[in-house]
């Protein structure tokens, strides 16, 4: 399907009452620019939740970022891995897509918000998902797809940032990491439920 979303509006590119599983997401933008790289969003909603499990910016999902902290523009790059990704090399039209498993029970619901300053004339979706009789996840034994975006910025006197912290139960299954100043010479610390010393 294409959308026309205008400056403050959405559109809601997919909307499905059923179990079943996201299998990928693959969308083409126009026109494409930085402005809709960063402040263009997708929410993503799950069952009866009134409250988006993704709630970013387009550049920011697909493994864009470092628009907050001064860094170089990266939404004019490619960048590919297995599961997500975009490309921004096109002014014509920038791509995007993910395959990650994102399982429901009983509604999804995908909606792009423009919160540019540039009107989307053509966002082109393709949502494919698998129904229930294809793939069943267990209701209880499976979790929901979530993706969040943390911005910290350390003080000279605390020699650390928090980049991600989450209570409940739940898996981490992917970070993506922007940083300035950063010299690879630090150590990366995770702890996991109470433990007072890092198991990685």
């Amino acid at each position: 399907n294409s959308y026309r979303i205008p400056v403050n509006t959405s559109a809601t590119v997919f909307n499905l009452s059923a179990q079943g599983s996201i299998a990928s997401l693959n969308f083409t933008l126009a026109p494409y620019n930085n402005d809709l790289f960063t402040k263009a969003k997708i929410q993503i909603y799950w069952d009866d939740s009134p409250i988006p499990a993704v709630d970013m910016s387009l550049g920011s999902f697909f493994g864009g970022g470092g628009d907050t902290i001064g860094s170089q523009d990266v939404s004019n790059k490619t960048f590919r891995n297995l599961f997500y990704g975009y490309d921004g090399s096109n002014p014509n039209g920038g791509t995007f897509y993910t395959y990650w498993p994102m399982p429901f029970w009983s509604h999804a619901k995908i909606v792009i918000v423009n919160n540019s300053t540039t009107d989307i004339t053509s966002f082109v979706s393709d949502v494919q998902y698998k129904t229930s009789s294809t793939l069943s996840y267990p209701n209880g034994q499976a979790g929901y797809f979530r993706a969040r975006r943390t911005t910290d910025i350390s003080s000279p006197n605390v020699p650390y940032s928090t980049v991600f912290n989450e209570t409940g139960r739940g898996k981490v299954v992917g970070l993506m990491f922007y940083s300035e100043g950063y010299a690879m010479d630090g150590d990366e610390f995770t702890y996991i439920d109470e433990s007072s010393t890092p198991q990685i």
